[in-house]
């Protein structure tokens, strides 16, 4: 940002960022699940090594697994339950192993494991 001036090329909208936590992005347009209304989705985080990104939801206390990048509409998604109302928040820990939730009206703070993915995820969507 030496000159402070807005980017407005293509070439500089693929810059790659040492994190991806924004649930808007080119590389994030198939995190919405179907008949999203665009405020389902609280929170992202990614694990590039792995090329996964992690959804906080606000259906069903889920906690999403998707390829990343993530683009298309409605991407086949791995889906995890454990909280009893929304997700509000999802992290990656350094290592790239685990993954943190933290629920809604639950209160409560899950830890997940990230293991090798040896099924097809369970939902998936054609259009």
């Amino acid at each position: 940002m030496a000159s402070g001036r807005q980017q407005t090329s293509s070439t500089t909208a693929d810059v790659r960022w040492k994190t991806q936590r924004c649930v808007l992005g080119a590389y994030m347009t198939g995190i919405w699940p179907l008949y999203s209304d665009g405020t389902d989705v609280n929170a992202v985080d990614t694990n590039f090594d792995k090329g996964l990104v992690f959804t906080a939801n606000d259906t069903n206390g889920e906690l999403r697994m998707l390829n990343y990048p993530c683009m298309g509409r409605h991407a086949p998604a791995n889906i995890y339950t454990g909280h009893s109302s929304h997700v509000m928040n999802v992290r990656v820990n350094k290592e790239g192993s685990h993954v943190v939730t933290a629920g809604g009206n639950d209160g409560s703070v899950m830890l997940f494991d990230i293991l090798p993915v040896t099924s097809a995820p369970r939902e998936s969507y054609s259009h």
